[in-house]
């Protein structure tokens, strides 16, 4: 009678594991937010301070797809500021990945701060990120008229550890530890695969079957 009672039991609690992780995986996460402190200045996204970036990391999961909000202040332009996802090389901007998104300019307020939320990047961008793997969000935009804010704080989901970089009229990135005041940005996304927990889930429910089985039986 226990193994009757037994099996149905460790199949169910299998079952109920795999769906958990599998809904988890479809939650979005915050990765990095610097957006929940006061901002205490801005750097201009173009002119000899452009082109700004700061980065983040990822978890044990990859992530696909994902969504990069920033934090903004504006002043009239004719143009737009691009926001480029980049890899990571030494602790520093690396290679271009692909374009996250484009915001018009004009429409940001001038002297106030905006928030601005990029589009899901996988539509450029077809890689998931990869799992624990530094990325950088870099701000470009050629001409003047749109500044990044940035905040004395390095408090916030996933900043400690990480960097900001900008160029202040060398031609090539200066990189600062986020404790220097980071850029606000708000990077999140859905984890993916489950797969790990899914092969878990199919060990155990093997694992079940092979202890509960009856003496002799094949």
């Amino acid at each position: 009678m226990r193994r009757l009672i037994c099996y149905p039991f460790l199949l169910a609690l299998t079952l109920l594991f795999a769906v958990g992780q599998t809904g988890r995986a479809d939650a979005f996460n915050d990765l990095y937010n610097s957006l929940g402190s006061t901002p205490a200045g801005t750097d201009p996204i173009a002119g000899n301070w452009g082109p700004l970036a700061d980065s983040f990391t990822t978890g044990i999961w990859g992530v696909d797809p994902f969504y990069v909000t920033v934090r903004l202040q504006g002043t009239p332009t004719i143009c737009c500021v691009e926001a480029w996802l980049l890899g990571d090389i030494s602790d520093s901007p690396g290679p271009v990945l692909g374009l996250i998104g484009v915001i018009d300019t004009p429409g940001i307020p001038m002297g106030a701060f905006s928030d601005y939320v990029l589009p899901d990047f996988t539509a450029d961008y077809w890689n998931p990120l990869l799992p624990n793997t530094r990325y950088w969000v870099e701000l470009t935009a050629p001409t003047a008229g749109a500044s990044w804010a940035w905040t004395a704080s390095a408090g916030g989901v996933g900043v400690a550890g990480q960097s900001f970089a900008n160029q202040e009229g060398t031609g090539s990135f200066l990189v600062f530890p986020d404790t220097n005041g980071p850029y606000q940005m708000e990077v999140t996304g859905v984890p993916e695969p489950p797969g790990i927990s899914l092969l878990f889930a199919v060990v155990l429910l093997v694992a079940a079957r092979t202890i509960l089985r009856p003496k002799g039986a094949q």
